[in-house]
């Protein structure tokens, strides 16, 4: 009797793990943000099934600004921005920050919509983070252009040569020394 209710209690897992994959819609990077640095993307459906996805790095404590500019006057950019990479929509953290409609209108422009930015956001956590752009209610279909910015964000240190070349000495100067003791 034991093993009918494992077996039934291990078919429900599989029968609800299965459920929940099959909504899900795999995710695939379109690039690195690196502070400074404007990227192009298009997209034309909605969240769920066609979000652009970008990844950066950023050190706990940096303060950012991340930009999307349409580039097609049909596109209502938003986006959403995550701790981590995500390899598909099924297990979606909660998002850490989103935009939409925070820029002043563009000039010449008549409509409701307007260009997403996320201003003075205190990264809490080192680490990679996604953004998620995505056409919020433009109403047709695209592709829509767009250009996305990240300012703030430190990029990952980098040793400088003269550091590389001194540790490089050390080594050679203890490989020395420990060659010395084995002949003595």
């Amino acid at each position: 009797m034991k093993r009918f209710f494992f077996a039934l209690l291990l078919c429900g897992v599989v029968a609800g793990g299965f459920a929940s994959s099959a909504n899900a819609v795999a995710i695939t990077y379109e690039g690195e943000l690196f502070d400074g640095i404007t990227a192009y993307g298009s997209i034309s459906d909605p969240f769920e099934t066609g979000s652009d996805w970008w990844f950066f790095h950023a050190d706990a404590g940096d303060v950012i600004t991340l930009t999307v500019n349409r580039l097609d006057a049909n596109l209502d950019p938003a986006f959403y921005l995550y701790l981590g990479m995500q390899s598909d929509t099924s297990t979606l953290p909660a998002y850490s920050a989103e935009a939409d409609d925070e820029i002043v209108e563009l000039p010449g422009y008549e409509g409701p919509f307007a260009d997403p930015q996320l201003s003075g956001f205190a990264i809490s956590a080192t680490g990679i983070y996604s953004v998620a752009v995505w056409d919020f209610a433009s109403g047709t279909v695209g592709p829509f252009d767009y250009q996305i910015q990240l300012d703030g964000a430190n990029p990952a240190a980098v040793p400088e040569p003269s550091s590389i070349m001194l540790l490089g000495f050390g080594l050679a100067g203890i490989a020395c020394a420990c060659r010395k003791t084995k002949k003595a």
